[in-house]
């Protein structure tokens, strides 16, 4: 599978919401996760699921869109020396490894926001203005967490991408955190306590019983291809561009603190259920174990595994 999207054709798209849409039948004619078990996480303590077919089309429409933007990300700013649809495949992929796959949720909006900060962030140019996009950047970070207050971890993080790109401007860092703070007041107004939401939704998220040990199951296997990317990225960066060089090191630090975040709540929550703030980097990130490393047929065969298992789950 991982041969069809590396190469530079246009209609492999089309298999993506043919796999989205074989997945959720097949969630709905074996259901694995209830929905009713875990409200979505945002500051609102607002359920964002959708009953029916308005719901089902939501979910796709929005892994589908998320998925292209990612490709967009991707080919425009020449990760690679060709085109591929590699970041798309690797964002569905992954997506539909976790068990509320088949629901809409705030984390798909969280996934399109984080997605827009990249856009923005990536924008950026040594010797052109900024304003604009270090406010919209601010903007949709802080919208993405309004959707799952855990992304607002990616604050700092921000901060320090724009300076790898840009020298220090401190109209432009005001303007982010103008960006930042609007949506707040907004939230601010309309629910005064929304400060407490914020503080304990995390001890509230949980994967029960063999949902649990099986996502865990899965986020191990695709640790190993984090692995084997980052391996792929050195590499590949060995002969690139100082802007290509600087753009990777954004990606990096996306990794880093969402990693961070993801492990502390890990081993101090004992909860999985955050490791979607990792799904956007991850998507950029893993297209280069295939593209990279000459070892192309074990890697496409553990993609493989990947998504058997991601249908498997059904059964389990």
């Amino acid at each position: 599978m991982l041969f069809v999207f590396a190469k530079n054709q246009p209609l492999v798209m089309i298999l993506l919401p043919i796999i989205l849409v074989v997945h959720l039948l097949m969630g709905l004619t074996f259901p694995f996760f209830d929905i009713s078990d875990n409200i979505d996480p945002n500051i609102f303590k607002f359920s964002f699921h959708f009953d029916g077919i308005i719901g089902y089309l939501l979910t796709i429409g929005f892994i589908f869109l998320n998925a292209y933007l990612i490709n967009l990300i991707f080919n425009s700013n020449q990760f690679y020396r060709r085109y591929t649809y590699l970041p798309s495949y690797f964002y569905v992929l992954i997506s539909l490894s976790f068990p509320y796959s088949n629901y809409f949720t705030g984390d798909s909006l969280a996934h399109t926001f984080i997605i827009l900060v990249f856009l923005q962030v990536y924008k950026l140019n040594q010797n052109q203005s900024a304003k604009s996009n270090t406010f919209n950047a601010g903007l949709f970070l802080s919208l993405a967490a309004i959707c799952n207050p855990i992304y607002g971890v990616f604050l700092p993080c921000l901060l320090i991408c724009i300076r790898v790109i840009r020298p220090f401007v401190f109209r432009e860092y005001l303007l982010l955190l103008v960006g930042v703070i609007l949506p707040v007041f907004y939230v601010f107004a309309v629910y005064p306590g929304f400060y407490i939401s914020l503080i304990d939704f995390i001890l509230n998220k949980h994967f029960l019983g063999n949902i649990g040990w099986v996502f865990l199951g899965i986020l191990s296997a695709v640790a190993v291809f984090v692995f084997l990317g980052l391996i792929g990225l050195i590499k590949y960066s060995g002969t690139s561009s100082i802007r290509f060089k600087k753009l990777r090191n954004i990606l990096l630090y996306f990794l880093f603190f969402g990693g961070l975040t993801l492990l502390v709540i890990t081993l101090f929550g004992g909860s999985v259920f955050y490791a979607s703030i990792l799904v956007v980097p991850v998507s950029l990130l893993l297209p280069y174990a295939h593209l990279a490393l000459k070892i192309k047929k074990p890697i496409n065969l553990f993609a493989w595994g990947l998504l058997i298992i991601g249908f498997a789950k059904f059964f389990i």
